[in-house]
């Protein structure tokens, strides 16, 4: 019985270039695996004890990045800070989560007011409306996250040892896994 998984191994993710007709030039494509990224709509799932796991990945990869690019977010801006404006721009209640929350009425006072989502992010650029976030730290975090369901699954065999790591699997865990993904 054969194993089925998606790895960085298979055809999918070598890309693909497809000449155009009479040689006016070539398109090239590449996949990605955005189930082997972290799921930002994963702080919105309703079971706690899985929203508290994807919490605390969150924190830890904020904090990562706050430590080695600090100029990239706003002066004062922590980790835990972000997580809390993240889940009060999904959840569709208008109670601020923790200290730091934001809510519609924190965002109406804005120069240029809106309201927040209440609904799972769509699009990385949604992240820039909620305080804290820069485009800066956008593109720092453009290729470690996606916004899909809060209920797809990460897919092991694509996701980078550092996420795996945050997960929860032991160094050689995901020392395995990672080495599973070679071609």
């Amino acid at each position: 019985n054969e194993e089925i998984r998606d790895h960085w191994g298979e055809d999918w993710y070598r890309g693909a270039m497809f000449p155009l007709p009479d040689g006016i030039g070539l398109i090239e494509g590449k996949l990605h695996d955005l189930q082997g990224r972290f799921n930002i709509n994963s702080l919105a799932d309703p079971d706690a004890k899985r929203q508290a796991l994807f919490a605390g990945v969150f924190v830890s990869m904020m904090s990562d990045l706050l430590t080695s690019n600090p100029d990239a977010f706003p002066e004062g801006t922590t980790a835990n800070m972000l997580k809390e404006r993240v889940i009060d721009w999904l959840d569709t209640d208008q109670e601020n989560t923790g200290f730091d929350g934001r809510e519609d009425d924190d965002y109406f006072r804005k120069e240029r007011p809106c309201r927040t989502a209440n609904h799972v992010i769509t699009d990385a650029s949604e992240l820039l409306l909620i305080d804290g976030f820069t485009p800066q730290a956008l593109a720092l975090l453009e290729d470690k996250i996606s916004f899909l369901p809060y209920s797809a699954k990460i897919n092991l065999f694509t996701a980078d040892k550092d996420l795996l790591i945050k997960l929860g699997f032991s160094a050689a865990e995901a020392t395995e896994f990672a080495d599973k993904q070679r071609p």
